[in-house]
């Protein structure tokens, strides 16, 4: 389910071949912004004030896992 996504992600990338200097750049810009949605929801998780790790360890658990 991930191999065939992965190869079209990378396909850009690995395609550049014989292509002009300027390709690689490309690239390199392709890349860059493909981290940026990751970047701002890593961001936004960084930033959160409430912890969440309260409401996970109050909460009853099936066959005892996660005890503290």
């Amino acid at each position: 389910m991930f191999l065939a996504p992965g190869f079209l992600f990378w396909w850009p990338v690995f395609s550049l071949g014989q292509a002009p200097h300027w390709a690689a750049m490309v690239a390199a810009l392709y890349l860059f912004l493909a981290t940026l949605p990751c970047d701002i929801l890593s961001g936004f998780l960084v930033s959160l004030t409430v912890s969440h790790t309260r409401c996970i360890f109050s909460t009853p658990r099936l066959f005892g896992f996660f005890r503290s």
